[in-house]
């Protein structure tokens, strides 16, 4: 029986990682980032295996917490890149922290200034302090900034009064109140505005409401009674 030896065949495909298992270096795990496309997903495997990392300890996933949890003393994270661990300095500073207090460390493929294997540096208290330190000098600006503004008689918060908008068209249906023979419901529907605010605003600003006759215009400026209605008593 004949073999099929055409290239791209079953039978010449070599599993992921397969030339590389020789290599392997123990105490060495790989995470690699879910991507939406396999091929990169398969690319970076093959980086990792290249590197020494077994297959068998190669995890794919959304978080590298799940790894890095499992980490020994002694022990090494390899990656790709930064990106596929974190995606801010704060969030690179507490995987680093992490790694650190379990005695192991973390490799970029990328990144080769992050060397977490280096003498004489003792990364738990180094990342520990920059953790502290990142928070510590954020809550010193926020405060700092706050103070300034007060200082400078600037309000801090959320602004009071009417926005600069309503304002506008409260005078303007001011105006139409005052000029014209419209009622106040015609007024805010063209304006826009809410019949009560708009009440209020001219109380505020001592405007005087206009007597108007007729159960359409007592209703605009006051509720409408509700009148039960009592059943007649029999005799």
């Amino acid at each position: 029986m004949e073999r099929n030896n055409r290239p791209g065949s079953p039978a010449l495909r070599k599993p992921v990682g397969a030339v590389h298992r020789q290599e392997t270096v123990s105490g060495r795990n790989g995470f690699v980032k879910y991507h939406v496309h396999a091929e990169m997903i398969r690319g970076d495997i093959d980086r990792l295996c290249a590197a020494g990392v077994p297959l068998g300890r190669i995890t794919v996933g959304a978080d590298c917490m799940t790894v890095v949890e499992r980490l020994r003393a002694g022990e090494r994270l390899e990656v790709c890149s930064l990106g596929d661990v974190c995606t801010s300095v704060s969030g690179l500073l507490r995987v680093l922290h992490a790694v650190a207090s379990r005695g192991a460390s973390l490799h970029s493929q990328s990144d080769p200034w992050l060397d977490m294997e280096a003498k004489g540096c003792n990364w738990t208290d180094l990342v520990g302090g920059l953790l502290e330190f990142m928070s510590r000098s954020t809550s010193e600006r926020t405060k700092e900034a706050l103070r300034q503004c007060k200082l400078s008689g600037q309000s801090v918060g959320r602004p009071k009064g009417i926005p600069p908008e309503r304002l506008k068209r409260y005078r303007a249906g001011v105006m139409l109140y005052r000029s014209s023979g419209m009622s106040v419901r015609d007024i805010c529907a063209v304006s826009g505005l809410e019949v009560r605010s708009f009440y209020r605003y001219m109380k505020s600003e001592g405007i005087p409401l206009k007597r108007r006759q007729g159960e359409d215009a007592r209703s605009e400026t006051e509720p409408a009674q509700v009148v039960e209605s009592v059943p007649a008593q029999g005799r």
